[in-house]
């Protein structure tokens, strides 16, 4: 039987293979034929390197890149720790200078507590230098006549206190180790300086003339006197400078006023103040000091505070205060402010001034201040500076002024 026809049925042509255009060749599954699934890959791989071979490039290098840094990175954490390492054993076993200075020393100057000499170094002065130095104590005057001085900046250790007439005048201490070529003006002998000098063992005293009073406490009390008026070849007497203000000597020329004593003026035999090269502490800071001696502004004194150089600076009359052999400004380590009772003498208007006893003071160093007492107990005793328990007051190592300053007058002013 013959099946009706579908009115959408089409007949059925048949391929042939040789008339199949290119574009509807067949590609079979890789699985339909042995080694497809390979060959397929390959021909993938094949295009897409073809297509992108830019970008494969730049990312195998980026990875590169990467590697190489994390590479050079771990080996130089690695090294630097190595360095590190060497680096810090020494720094860790070295002794700091301080320690050093003060493990170390080998001969510390009596008067300043400078270390002179250090173990194991080139000798700086000789042994025999070292043991048998004097001290020399020296009369300077500051009149308005006699400024500039000479020497003063140069000096071991400076005093300052009231003559008459509402003058100061200063009483220098000098050691034979010293090259000064020049101290003065020289002046003339008051006798309650002649008590600070007795401290350092009875040692030269050089000046020019003095008061009554003075004159004869030296010869009672068997002083090393160097008195221009006996010793004038030792003195200079300059001639750009009138007189009494031209009276002039060096270090080496006080050598020549010989003590009757072997041991007078040794340094060695000084019982020396306390003197510390850690950081000194006090009640207070205080950067500048203005210390008024009378009613004449030409004697008005301050001293300002250099934290980086660790001294201060002198002002006289309101102008920096210069030692002639220099032209420096004259500066210090430390300085002192001694209260003493003192009173008119005689119609010349001379003084008399306590400083055996007791009395207030004020120590300045380090930029700080120390609140105290002084103490002496005897003509030659020497001065301590105590706290409120009786113990030693600091001083840096280094040259100290000392302002002695009448006790009825408010002298001391602080910023």
């Amino acid at each position: 039987m013959v099946k009706p026809k579908n009115k959408n049925s089409q007949p059925e042509k048949k391929i042939q293979p040789e008339k199949m255009k290119q574009s509807e060749k067949v590609i079979l599954p890789a699985t339909s034929v042995p080694g497809g699934r390979f060959k397929n890959c390959c021909v993938t791989l094949k295009i897409l390197l073809k297509k992108n071979l830019s970008i494969v490039w730049s990312w195998g290098i980026l990875i590169v890149w990467i590697i190489f840094t994390v590479f050079s990175f771990c080996i130089l954490s690695y090294g630097s720790e190595k360095f590190k390492v060497i680096e810090v054993i020494p720094y860790q076993i070295s002794m700091p200078e301080k320690l050093i200075t003060k493990t170390q020393c080998e001969f510390v100057h009596p008067v300043t507590g400078v270390c002179l000499q250090l173990k194991g170094e080139e000798l700086a002065y000789s042994v025999e230098d070292l043991e048998n130095a004097r001290v020399y104590a020296v009369m300077v005057e500051n009149h308005t006549a006699a400024r500039p001085q000479s020497g003063l900046g140069e000096a071991d250790v400076v005093y300052e206190a009231l003559v008459e007439g509402g003058f100061t005048r200063f009483m220098a201490i000098f050691d034979s180790l010293q090259t000064v070529k020049a101290i003065g003006p020289v002046r003339s002998a008051r006798d309650y300086y002649l008590w600070w000098a007795q401290e350092y063992n009875n040692p030269v005293y050089a000046h020019v003339g003095g008061s009554p009073k003075a004159l004869d406490l030296i010869a009672s009390q068997g002083m090393i006197d160097c008195d221009e008026f006996y010793h004038g070849d030792i003195f200079e007497r300059v001639t750009w400078r009138y007189a009494p203000h031209n009276t002039y000597v060096s270090v080496a020329d006080l050598g020549l006023c010989r003590p009757t004593k072997p041991e007078a003026g040794l340094w060695t035999e000084i019982d020396t103040w306390h003197y510390s090269n850690e950081e000194i502490s006090g009640d207070v800071m205080v950067d500048n000091i203005e210390i008024s001696y009378s009613q004449n502004k030409n004697y008005e004194v301050e001293w300002q505070y250099n934290e980086e150089e660790g001294v201060y600076y002198r002002f006289n009359a309101g102008q920096p205060h210069l030692d002639k052999n220099s032209n420096q400004q004259i500066t210090a380590k430390n300085v002192i402010v001694m209260e003493a009772l003192s009173r008119v003498i005689d119609d010349i208007g001379r003084l008399e001034m306590n400083n055996i006893g007791h009395g207030p003071v004020l120590i300045y160093t380090q930029g700080t201040k120390q609140k105290g007492e002084w103490q002496k107990e005897s003509y030659s005793g020497r001065t301590r500076f105590v706290d409120k328990a009786g113990n030693d007051l600091l001083l840096s190592p280094g040259n100290t002024w000392i302002q002695v300053v009448p006790s009825y007058f408010n002298a001391v002013t602080e910023k």
